[in-house]
């Protein structure tokens, strides 16, 4: 591995594949706040000028173009501007596209590579791949970047159609002797991803010539800090080859390469605008230019943006505020609250100074900054109303109405390990700016009901899974998805079981002479996983986004769906317009993976749709979901679904 300090940025332009790298651009964020709403679009559109200025090859985004997975039309205007304002030009384009773009644009409808359309004048090619924000839901599994894509200004990579057995398949791009190998993966989610690398089960498929003379890059989106078990993903999990890793979906700006246990170096864009008020965002914001020779040795070149809206933060506790003015035991609580807003205005005045000082002069630059100071505190008296104290600051700051955030202090316990805290001793106690999610509700909600009250049919997860996919996506049939299928698993369950059919009428009459019906539920409910991977269910089309993964279980494989009887007739994919492009064969990276680079059938995802529309009942809803089988098990089944649907009826 080539230490990047070596990379000699005066070399002859001609063998220099020069990148802007960014990511986490948020196009749209908090649009209707007066103050802040211009400033995602500020910022994409200064990071674009600065490719221009800079004359680089092409721009390669890390995902979360929008806020938005449903952005605002006013949102995709803007965009599209600031896109024709910069991708549009006559600078002849010097790199050369050696993979095949009808395989690396698979998913969209314009099977081509922007530059090479005869239509358009691409000056400055943009290419992007999708984050959890602006990932593909709703019907047809489309994303807000497929709309972009057809316009023909952004070039839509990998995009992940197989949930079960991910293949990264490179775009292979070459600048006179730079040859580059770009893998780009998608978002999917991180509990998912993470089991399949661990079983190894994604597959980066590697040019078979000369594979050691390409330089590896991989651009993901995904969480690198760890925030659960699995809800992560490991350095280690990524394979050695790459020389290089963009890692989108963290906010706080670590450009400048970082070394890993691994080969590889990890950069870290950040984000150009700020959409959260937490220490991370506060840093310098920066862009990338990155520098690739020949030999494969690399430098990146970190560019500040002057169109940030400067934001301060502070962490002070009410225990370090000046004793001689705030006394904590003085037993008059207005006093005493008004002694704790004097001090705590001292802070907020001092800050708004220091912020000053980060502004740049840039015309798009916003002119109120924003302040965030975290006051932790001990007792409840010690608060203060957070609104009432931001209208002293109502025209010097960008957030009057949360320039305090108060949170109690933790008691740190004994027994508690090491890897709870950071550096400076926080760690997971104050990451989370004590927000609650609709998760959380629903959690503490079917916590605290009776038992007779309690979910066993439906799983609790999978239901607060579906509301927040019915909040943050605006999924109207989030919900109806999540209760169809679990009726169908449990259906699936109880048809491989002998006794299935007197637990599923126990279920509708209430429980029989001879059985207890709280005793059979939890069996049925152990048997679902095994039952999914023996009798596929076709799922609808709006169920491929990975955040509508409504699965029972985290650690279980989804069923894998089977292509819909319908009227329509299946046709293989047409492909880009013929061009005689060279294209590069790829093999898979890991041992023992398939060489082939086009999926097999069996590992492809079928986007099959129901005839007809889902049924209410529970019977047509269990009758929908029986699997096939043939011969004795066939009619034994069947007689066991008429006989139910018989006394359904009655």
């Amino acid at each position: 591995m080539s230490d990047p300090s070596e990379a000699d940025s005066q070399d002859d332009s001609n063998n220099l594949f020069r990148i802007l790298i960014s990511s986490d651009i948020h196009l749209g964020y908090a649009e209707k706040d007066p103050e802040r709403g211009v400033d995602s679009f500020n910022s994409f559109d200064e990071l674009l000028g600065i490719g221009e200025k800079e004359e680089v090859d092409m721009v390669l985004l890390g995902g979360d173009l929008f806020h938005e997975n449903k952005p605002s039309r006013q949102a995709e205007i803007k965009c599209v501007q600031i896109l024709r304002n910069h991708v549009l030009g006559d600078r002849p384009i010097q790199m050369e596209y050696l993979s095949d773009p009808s395989v690396d644009y698979a998913h969209c409808n314009s099977k081509m590579v922007n530059y090479e359309s005869g239509n358009l004048n691409i000056g400055l090619p943009v290419f992007s791949i999708h984050g959890n924000h602006d990932d593909p839901s709703g019907f047809g599994a489309t994303s807000c970047l497929d709309l972009i894509h057809e316009t023909g200004f952004v070039n839509y990579f990998g995009k992940v159609t197989d949930l079960k057995h991910i293949k990264v398949r490179p775009i292979l791009l070459k600048k006179g002797g730079v040859k580059l190998a770009i893998y780009g993966l998608s978002h999917v989610k991180d509990e998912r991803l993470h089991r399949l690398l661990r079983e190894n089960k994604v597959e980066f498929q590697r040019p078979e010539e000369d594979a050691d003379s390409w330089f590896h890059l991989l651009v993901l989106h995904q969480n690198r800090a760890k925030r659960g078990p699995t809800s992560y993903i490991p350095e280690s999990f990524l394979p050695s080859f790459f020389h290089l890793v963009i890692w989108g979906h963290e906010h706080d700006c670590r450009i400048q390469p970082e070394a890993t246990e691994k080969p590889f170096l990890i950069s870290q864009p950040g984000s150009p605008v700020a959409t959260s008020l937490c220490e991370g965002e506060s840093l310098q914001k920066h862009v990338g230019i990155l520098n690739i020779r020949p030999d494969n040795k690399f430098k990146m070149d970190p560019i500040p943006l002057r169109s940030v809206r400067p934001l301060i933060f502070k962490t002070i506790c009410v225990t370090d505020l000046n004793k001689e003015r705030v006394d904590l035991k003085d037993q008059n609580l207005k006093r005493l609250a008004e002694n704790i807003e004097r001090e705590l205005q001292y802070e907020v005045e001092e800050m708004i100074s220091e912020a000053d000082t980060k502004m740049t002069g840039h015309p798009l630059q916003g002119k109120l900054p924003l302040i965030r100071l975290r006051v932790e505190y001990t007792d409840e008296s010690q608060q203060l109303n957070s609104a009432r104290f931001g209208n002293k600051f109502y025209e010097k700051v960008a957030n009057p109405s949360d320039v305090l955030l108060f949170k109690k202090r933790a008691k740190i316990k004994d027994d508690m390990s090491d890897d709870k805290f950071d550096a400076n001793g926080f760690g997971d106690l104050i990451d989370n700016e004590g927000q609650v999610t609709m998760e959380d509700l629903i959690q503490e909600y079917f916590g605290t009901q009776e038992k007779d009250n309690k979910l066993s049919v439906l799983d609790q997860r999978e239901f607060g899974n579906a509301v927040k996919i019915f909040i943050d996506k605006d999924d109207k049939d989030a919900l109806k998805y999540s209760v169809d299928r679990t009726l169908e698993s449990q259906f699936s369950s109880l048809m491989e079981r002998e006794d299935g059919l007197e637990v599923a009428m126990s279920w509708r009459h209430g429980g029989g002479d001879d059985m207890d019906v709280e005793d059979e539920k939890p069996e049925v409910r152990k048997t679902t996983g095994a039952s999914r991977a023996k009798a596929p269910v076709a799922a609808p089309v709006h169920a491929i986004s990975d955040d509508d993964d409504l699965s029972l279980d985290e650690e279980e494989e989804p069923p894998p769906a089977k292509p819909a009887r319908g009227r329509g007739r299946g046709r293989g994919s047409r492909g880009g317009r013929g061009r005689a492009a060279p294209v590069v064969t790829l093999s898979p990276a890991k041992r023992g993976g398939r060489g082939a680079l086009t999926a097999s059938s069996r590992d492809s995802l079928s986007l099959g749709s129901r005839a007809g529309s889902t049924q209410s009942t529970l019977a047509q809803s269990f009758a929908r979901a029986a699997p096939r089988h043939t011969s004795t098990q066939a009619r034994s089944q069947r007689n066991k679904k008429q006989q139910f649907e018989s006394d359904s009826d009655d």
